[in-house]
């Protein structure tokens, strides 16, 4: 029985020897507590997961998002994994459906996060994959009780999308050039007011090469440096469409396989897709490709494991207070993922940082109002 003199330590103690449906009619306060506390943690981990992917060292090493998503996604399979010591394993089939959409949405997430950084790319394809959800959700459940206020809502959410989008557009510097070379890596260190593109067009005159040629590509991608910031818009909304998707599936999953207890069916599709996903770009050249698991596996595990704990709070979080309030305070993580951005790769200044906290907040707003309508 839940002590009271131990607070919400008792409450979480009773309620872990509890199902989550039985202790959401019976918590009474405790479960509203509980809920809330987990939606904020899992916001926290929704925003904070990706912030892995573009570590220094990470970029240092080359390391591809592609290669990257691997390694995460095998996080996420150990972590739901895990879930198999409270819940009786039942495999759904939904959930090879929903492995393929959150494998290739992963991969998405880690690229435009490379090319457009944390909170640009996180504000993105949050945004995104709010609609998406919400429309496949309405196509086939039909629960909107206010359709005029879902209309309200998504035109406040594609604002604030747009917002994030601009703000990037302002403040974006081209990334990961010349990554590993000593005289630049000297150049930046003896010259910290370098930035983005600034810094490397002043190295790339330092080295001798004329203005008249060519322009330095992103070593990431291949691709000229005017094209990245578009490339990387593109992935964060397909990451968004695919993420929108991800727990569709999960609704029509049998009743022993609903919340928590589908995300071990969802694990091993995401363990059966990973490695599929992973190959075919070096089919072609019938070439292995290089894991950088001294880089990477211990970054992107954790990586994985952030994400998917996240998601398994939220789960629990709208057992225990509704999807109603504890997907916005899940959608928080938009805040997270800014202040990440912010302060530790300070991705963006002045103007262009005052827009993107204002798109947040309109953002926030029209995914509050999207909430209301269920």
């Amino acid at each position: 029985m839940w002590r009271k003199d131990l607070g919400l330590t008792g409450a979480f103690l009773e309620a872990a020897q509890w199902d989550e449906a039985e202790f959401a009619v019976t918590g009474g306060e405790r479960a509203i507590a509980i809920g809330v506390f987990l939606a904020i943690l899992s916001a926290v981990a929704n925003g904070s997961f990706a912030v892995l992917s573009k570590t220094r060292s990470i970029r240092r090493a080359r390391v591809s998002p592609l290669i990257f998503n691997f390694w995460a996604c095998l996080g996420v399979l150990l972590s739901s994994l895990l879930l198999l010591f409270k819940y009786k394993f039942v495999f759904a089939l939904e959930g090879l459906l929903s492995g393929v959409f959150f494998v290739l949405s992963f991969i998405n997430i880690f690229r435009a996060v490379r090319l457009l950084g944390v909170s640009v790319a996180y504000g993105i394809w949050a945004g995104t994959a709010a609609i998406v959800s919400f429309m496949a959700r309405e196509l086939f459940e039909g629960t909107t009780k206010n359709l005029s206020l879902a209309g309200l809502a998504i035109l406040v959410i594609i604002i604030g999308v747009l917002g994030v989008a601009w703000s990037g557009q302002m403040s974006w510097e081209p990334q990961d050039f010349y990554e590993d070379d000593d005289h630049t890596q000297t150049l930046i260190q003896s010259q910290p007011s370098f930035a983005g593109w600034v810094q490397h067009r002043k190295l790339w005159d330092v080295a001798g090469q004329s203005k008249s040629g060519e322009r330095p590509k992103n070593v990431l991608t291949g691709e000229p440096a005017s094209r990245s910031f578009p490339a990387g818009v593109f992935s964060a909304v397909l990451a968004g469409i695919l993420g929108g998707l991800v727990m569709i599936p999960a609704n029509q999953a049998p009743d022993m396989a609903q919340g928590n207890a589908f995300l071990p069916s969802f694990g091993i599709a995401v363990a059966i897709f990973t490695p599929i996903v992973t190959s075919l770009p070096y089919l072609s050249g019938c070439e292995l490709p290089d894991l950088s698991a001294r880089e990477a596996a211990g970054p992107g595990i954790l990586s994985g494991f952030i994400y998917n704990i996240g998601n398994m709070l939220n789960i629990v979080a709208i057992f225990y207070v509704g999807s109603s309030v504890a997907y916005p305070l899940f959608q928080c993580g938009i805040i997270v993922a800014g202040i990440w951005g912010m302060l530790y790769f300070e991705e963006s200044h002045g103007n262009a940082l005052i827009t993107l906290w204002a798109a947040d907040v309109v953002l926030l707003v029209g995914i509050i109002l999207l909430s209301l309508t269920h």
